[in-house]
């Protein structure tokens, strides 16, 4: 089909032959060549088509193709098939290209490939990518449309999105949601013009390790639950200066698993004003270190509210001016012993239930805090509280009524550093 001189020769508009006939009803469609190097629009072109071994395409097949919408939407392809230097190179649109496609073990993309595309919702959803497959150097620099491109995507391997990838989207909404990784998930760009990242990996399971890099989404201002009911079976880690400018966000880790340790960098959400339940229903297997400077400017916290963490490590200048954190451990379980930074707590005004709940399988030092002249409220901070640890205060502290009255906690849970 189009072979240079005969009828069909470089249609401008592929779909108006192959979309048609493979479409319809009783009609089977072996072609062993197809010249196509001057087509314009391949949409739908192989929708829903069964490919023979025996296709070859010309060379410069789609290389001057700026629209690629649905063009391989439920396709089946076979082992072997390749795809000529300069596919896609300048497509425009490549939103559905391969939903639902199989790809044959040793499928490759081109180099260009998808670097002009600005649509790509949907692209690789429901796909299942072989092993070893790369996405090559450009891909989705210039997408300003990135709805589930990887929405229910399995990939079988390591991946990596390239330092190009996502620069000038503007929402990365429900990115990866359902996606499936088998192996380790690397992100090297930062989504430098990012605005909305509602949910981009809501019920996804990553089984390797997740790693975020420094000055991620930098534009971001509110976010909802960004690890929304996530399986991350390795170790998590995000970089320094997340959400730098962000300045209300839901449920970072929203009933997700981090299956090893959580590393979270300096400077997190340093705007933040207020964060909501970040950690709400989380379970971290490993150690969950926080660095220096953890939501400095954050006000009201209920932070690791029904969470599970192993072990925890926190930094320096953690919450400095929250005023509200009640409910910051309610229904939390605390395996190893937690120390909090110091002065952490002294612009507090409401420290109600903060406890509530817990299950306190270590010792709470929070002597690096004069907690004698506090006037926070601090009812119900204990409310069934199980303690399996001690409760450490400052040096010259006076009455402690307010940690254990009406909580049942014996006096004996309660330590005091120094003299």
């Amino acid at each position: 089909i189009g072979e240079p001189g005969s009828v069909f020769a470089n249609p401008v508009n592929a779909n108006w032959l192959l979309g048609k006939l493979n479409n319809a009803a009783g009609v089977a469609l072996n072609i062993d060549n197809l010249y196509a190097s001057s087509t314009r629009s391949m949409v739908s072109m192989f929708n829903q088509s069964r490919i023979s071994n025996s296709l070859n395409l010309s060379d410069g097949f789609g290389s001057m193709a700026t629209d690629m919408n649905n063009m391989f939407y439920n396709t089946s392809l076979p082992d072997g098939f390749v795809l000529p230097a300069g596919f896609g190179s300048v497509a425009t649109n490549m939103s559905y290209m391969f939903l639902s496609t199989i790809l044959p073990d040793g499928f490759s993309l081109p180099d260009g490939f998808g670097n002009v595309a600005t649509n790509m919702n949907n692209m690789f959803y429901n796909t299942a990518l072989p092993d070893g497959f790369v996405l090559p150097d450009g891909f989705g620099s210039a997408a300003t449309d990135m709805f589930y491109i990887f929405g229910g995507t399995v990939f079988n391997g390591d991946t990596t999105l390239p330092y190009t990838f996502g620069q000038n989207t503007t929402s990365t909404q429900s990115l990866m949601g359902s996606a499936t990784i088998n192996g380790d998930l690397i992100i090297l760009g930062t989504f430098p013009k990012n605005t909305s990242s509602l949910s981009p990996f809501t019920s996804s399971t990553i089984n390797g390790n997740l790693t975020i890099p420094n000055n991620f989404m930098p534009g971001v201002t509110g976010f909802g639950s960004f690890f929304n009911m996530t399986k991350i079976t390795g170790k998590l880690t995000i970089g320094d200066n997340f959400w730098a400018n962000g300045t209300a966000g839901g449920s970072l880790f929203n009933s997700s698993q981090v299956g090893n340790d959580c590393t979270i960098g300096d400077n997190f959400m340093i705007s933040a004003t207020s964060v909501g339940t970040l950690f709400y229903g989380s379970k971290i297997t490993g150690k969950l270190t926080i660095g220096d400077n953890f939501i400095p400017n954050g006000k009201t916290i209920s932070l690791f509210s029904n969470s599970q963490i192993n072990d925890l490590t926190i930094g320096n200048n953690f919450l400095v001016n929250a005023t509200t954190i009640s409910n910051m451990f309610n229904g939390t379980t605390i395996n190893g012993d937690l120390t909090l930074p110091a002065q952490f707590g002294e612009a507090v005004q409401n420290m109600s239930s903060m406890f509530a709940g817990a299950k306190l399988n270590g010792d709470i030092d929070w002597s690096g805090t004069d907690l004698t002249n506090s006037t926070a409220s601090k009812s119900n901070m204990f409310n069934s509280t199980t303690w399996n640890g001690h409760f450490i205060l400052a040096q010259n502290q006076g009455s402690v009524d307010w940690l254990i009255d009406g909580t049942g906690a014996d006096a004996t849970n309660v330590k005091v550093k120094g003299s």
